[in-house]
């Protein structure tokens, strides 16, 4: 393999601050590509601990090392990195997660392939502190036209395993004051204006650990995430009360909540919605009709505990007969978790 690589393909950015424990393991798994023609450009935002060691022990010339001699924070050392980067395409992976083999030849053989697709993704498998699978891989199965619609929801993307096209990422920098869901605000941004899919292949180990997972972490986070909505909803026209933000965030009924009374919120807002988008005309009706079944079934899924009622009161909906071809499978599924009240 050749490593002395002057215009890489692709360059992989590594944001890093006190990363001593894992960042090892993320080097390793990017020098073990299966595809070569890359750089690996790793940011130090001013650790105090041994990461800046640990890299530097690293001889192969692809990797290229940068040194904040104070700590900028993700945002700005995200957007440091895109403007030093030299490949044709981007791809994310933090400093804790790992890359498996085939990873990058497969983003770039799709990117490469699909000119019209800016940003993609793929599935990620979660893993613990110690490296062991949690048993649990995250994938988003939409096409790519429904991508952006359910981004008004919720996030679709794991930042680790993104690869994007240089040009959409200079085009569309990371924007302070929405951390730590800056990614999900940044995808929403580029979703107006490029085509973004996730691979259905698990591409990435995605490390959750302690410190990642604080009770004010996630507090900042979930206000960050509702910044986000609140403005996507505003961009078709609805500005949302704080107890429709809530109904629009979730699916599961909360213990002390009437369950025919909460779905019955939930499509009274998707109905909202839609209503919404039909005067505003931000996506097309259809496909944005079928966005708001699918959250309608996922919702009416998740609560299949409650039994047969939740059936018929997501059967009886308008909203059902969205989604009633091409989700014959989990449609049955359905079905059966109410009828055996399973979780």
């Amino acid at each position: 393999m050749d490593t002395n690589i002057i215009q890489p393909e692709i360059t992989v950015l590594m944001p890093a601050y006190n990363a001593e424990r894992f960042i090892a393991l993320a080097i390793e798994s990017v020098l073990c590509q299966s595809y070569g023609n890359f750089e690996l450009l790793i940011i130090d935002d001013g650790s105090n601990d041994n990461t800046q060691r640990i890299i530097e022990n690293y001889s192969d010339s692809r990797i290229r090392l940068l040194i904040n001699q104070k700590n900028l924070g993700l945002v700005a050392v995200r957007n440091q990195g895109i403007k030093e980067c030299r490949g044709k395409y981007i791809a994310l992976l933090d400093a804790d997660d790992i890359a498996l083999p085939a990873r990058f030849e497969q983003q770039k053989k799709f990117l490469d392939t699909h000119p019209t697709v800016g940003l993609i993704g793929s599935a990620v498998a979660l893993i613990n502190e110690k490296g062991a699978k949690k048993g649990v891989t995250w994938k988003s199965g939409l096409p790519t036209e429904e991508i952006s619609i359910a981004l008004l929801f919720r996030n679709q993307f794991a930042q680790s395993s993104i690869m994007a096209r240089r040009e959409i990422l200079e085009e569309n920098p990371y924007t302070d004051g929405f951390a730590p869901a800056e990614d999900y605000e940044l995808w929403s941004r580029i979703a107006k204006k490029s085509s973004l899919w996730n691979l259905p292949k698990t591409l990435v180990l995605y490390r959750v650990h302690n410190a990642s997972s604080s009770k004010k972490g996630e507090n900042k986070k979930n206000e960050a995430v509702a910044s986000v909505r609140i403005r996507e909803l505003q961009n078709i026209g609805i500005l949302a009360s704080t107890s429709e933000l809530d109904i629009h965030a979730r699916h599961r009924a909360q213990n002390d909540e009437n369950i025919r009374e909460f779905l019955t919120k939930k499509a009274t807002w998707l109905t909202k919605l839609m209503e919404a988008n039909s005067s505003s005309k931000k996506y097309p009706e259809a496909l944005f009709a079928r966005g708001m079944g699918r959250e309608w079934l996922d919702t009416a899924y998740a609560n299949s505990k409650y039994g047969l009622t939740v059936w018929k009161i997501f059967h009886n909906s308008p909203l059902s007969k969205e989604i009633w071809s091409g989700k014959t499978k989990k449609l049955f599924k359905f079905f059966i978790k109410t009828l055996l009240r399973l979780e």
